[in-house]
């Protein structure tokens, strides 16, 4: 095992990791959907003699709702209702193109509960399936 030369931490704002000291670090969009890392997850950035690899170290409850694809200018968005009231989730483009997604698609999204309670301004889901 290699010893560790910094570890970073922060919190996934759908897209980056936002560090404690506001710092945007990039986190690949192929482990951010494979690893379906939810908005507010924490995570950690651990670089080492011989690689650098990001370790989640919590994550928020997620909940699940059903949504439809739409356009958005240039890209795709969920929307989705939820308690009555009208969403539209951003999401990474990996899951687009897993998913094969177009406008019209109907599919399942998860999202972390905490960010609808405190009205985050942009907000962010994983794709489960489409139905």
């Amino acid at each position: 095992m290699s010893n560790i030369l910094r570890e970073i931490e922060g919190v996934f704002n759908g897209e980056k990791m936002i560090t404690y000291e506001c710092k945007e670090i990039d986190v690949p969009e192929n482990y951010a959907s494979k690893s379906k890392l939810l908005y507010g997850t924490k995570l950690v950035y651990r670089v080492t003699e011989d690689e650098s690899f990001f370790k989640q170290l919590s994550s928020p409850e997620g909940m699940t709702a059903i949504g439809k694809v739409v356009c958005c200018g240039n890209c795709l968005k969920v929307e989705a209702e939820i308690r009555g009231i009208k969403y539209k989730f951003s999401f990474l483009r990996a899951f687009k193109f897993y998913f094969c997604l177009n406008a019209g698609d109907e599919v399942v999204v998860c999202y972390p509960e905490n960010m609808i309670l405190d009205e985050v301004e942009e907000k962010w889901c994983i794709i489960e399936n489409v139905i």
